[in-house]
């Protein structure tokens, strides 16, 4: 059971090399904390938030392309409509919810499901939901 300076969210992890799987983490963000450090740590840098819709949030690395990251086929496929033409995401994706009304992270949602080698999303608008 956590004490009460620790505060644990699920996240799912999507690394940018498609020999590595995808997997769920749990990360102890601390009490009062918004997380930033074991984010920093799983996508190797200074972070930068970018949205899904409503309820899912991505974390990548803000300086991913820059520092020349590997690009994330699967990452861009789940982003896809989202991102501007010609654009895709470079580095680890980490997904978690949305933040709350304080702002810290809060648990990656049960509508975004690892099922092998695939993550679902169920969004809460349309898109293609799936990758692979």
């Amino acid at each position: 059971m956590p004490t009460p300076t620790e505060r644990h969210i699920r996240v799912v992890v999507i690394p940018a090399a498609l020999d590595q799987p995808m997997y769920e983490q749990h990360i102890d963000i601390g009490a009062g904390d918004s997380g930033l450090r074991p984010l920093q740590a799983l996508v190797g840098g200074f972070i930068e938030r970018i949205v899904f819709d409503n309820a899912v949030d991505g974390i990548i690395n803000e300086e991913g392309k820059l520092t020349g990251l590997q690009p994330n086929e699967r990452a861009t496929a789940l982003w896809g409509p989202r991102l501007m033409a010609g654009d895709f995401i470079c580095g680890t994706l980490v997904l978690t919810g949305t933040p709350d009304n304080r702002g810290e992270m809060t648990d990656c949602p049960p509508m975004v499901r690892l099922d092998g080698e695939h993550v679902w999303i169920t969004p809460t608008k349309p898109t293609n939901g799936a990758i692979s």
